[in-house]
């Protein structure tokens, strides 16, 4: 991994940290999830007002309502 890497940036910085038992998952630490909150806020700004409207969706589905939506 590199030297900038941004894994190795957040744990130097204290902002997350990641676990061998859930690889890809972020554990936010207090400072870290302020700043994720602050983007986040914002991005949703600019987008609103841009005309945009936000969805959500869940993160995992079956496979099948994956292909059948044409992806």
């Amino acid at each position: 991994m590199d030297h900038n890497d941004h894994r190795n940036i957040g744990s130097r910085l204290a902002l997350f940290h990641q676990q061998e038992e859930a690889p890809g998952m972020v554990f936010w630490h207090p400072r870290g999830f302020a700043l994720y909150r602050a983007v986040e806020d914002y991005i949703r700004r600019r987008m609103r007002r841009a005309g945009f409207q936000e969805v959500r969706s869940p993160q995992m589905l079956a496979r099948s309502l994956w292909e059948r939506s044409g992806h």
